[in-house]
C-alpha cells in the first residue's frame, strides 16, 4: 500500500490553474460543524514547540468536512487515536523539516503508517502542511492538488485526527484520515473527478509548500 502523498522537493503553488474548492463553499456548512471543545492533547511537546490554538486545529477538520460535504462525502468524526497519531506525526514532521534543509529532496511522510500502526490507529492517508497559519488557505492552497484532494475525499475514511504546532516560529499541520474498520486502507483510493472554481484571491495562498 502506498497511500501517502509523495513529495519530490519544494513546490510553491498558488490556486491558479489547479483544482481548488470555491471559497463560497468553504464558508458555511451546518452539518459539518466541529464541537468547539478544548483539545485534550495526548503527548508532551519537545522543548521550544507550542500547540496552535484549539480553534484553529478544530477549524482545519471543519473545513475538510465542508469540502467532503460539497463533494457528496460524509463528515469525518474526531477520533482519540487519530488525534494522538496526528500529534505524533506533526512533531515528527517538524523535526524532519528542521533537520533536512531546503532544497534537499524531502520525504516528510516517512513513518506515516508505522506511527499509526504503533498505537492501533487505522490510518488511510496523510496530508501535511507548514508555513501557513490559516486552515482555510491550507485547503485552498497547499492541498489543492490531486493527491491531497484524494486524502481529504478518501471514501474509506470515517474518522480523522488533526494537529498543529508552532516550532522555531513556523506552524506545522497534520491531517490523518482513518477508519474504524480493521480492514480499511488496504488499497490506494482513486479520488473522484472534482470540478471546482478557483477563489478570487489566489495570491493569498501563494508560498505554501505542498507536502
Amino acid at each position: 500500500m502506498n497511500a501517502r502523498n509523495t513529495y519530490n522537493g519544494p513546490t510553491f503553488k498558488t490556486a491558479v490553474g489547479v483544482p481548488v474548492l470555491a471559497l463560497s463553499l468553504l464558508l458555511s456548512c451546518s452539518p459539518c460543524s466541529i464541537a468547539a471543545t478544548p483539545i485534550n492533547h495526548q503527548i508532551t511537546l519537545p522543548s521550544g514547540a507550542t500547540w496552535c490554538n484549539d480553534t484553529d486545529i478544530n477549524e482545519l477538520l471543519r473545513q475538510v468536512n465542508i469540502f467532503r460535504a460539497s463533494n457528496g462525502y460524509g463528515s469525518l468524526s474526531i477520533d482519540p487515536l487519530g488525534m494522538e497519531d496526528a500529534e505524533l506525526r506533526v512533531v515528527q514532521f517538524s523535526q524532519y523539516m528542521q533537520q533536512v534543509p531546503l532544497p534537499s529532496p524531502l520525504d516528510p511522510h516517512q513513518g506515516w503508517d508505522t506511527t499509526a500502526a504503533g498505537i492501533g490507529y487505522h490510518v488511510v492517508q496523510e496530508n501535511l502542511a507548514y508555513m501557513a497559519s490559516s486552515p482555510l488557505f491550507i485547503i485552498l492552497g497547499a492541498w489543492n492538488d490531486l493527491l491531497h484532494i484524494q486524502a481529504m475525499l478518501n471514501d474509506q475514511a470515517n474518522v480523522a485526527g488533526v494537529s498543529c504546532i508552532v516550532s522555531q516560529g513556523l506552524p506545522y499541520w497534520s491531517f490523518e484520515p482513518g477508519c474504524t474498520n480493521a480492514f480499511c486502507g488496504q488499497s490506494t483510493p482513486q479520488g473522484p473527478g472534482v470540478t471546482i472554481t478557483a477563489p478570487s484571491d489566489s495570491s493569498s495562498v501563494s508560498g505554501q509548500i505542498t507536502l
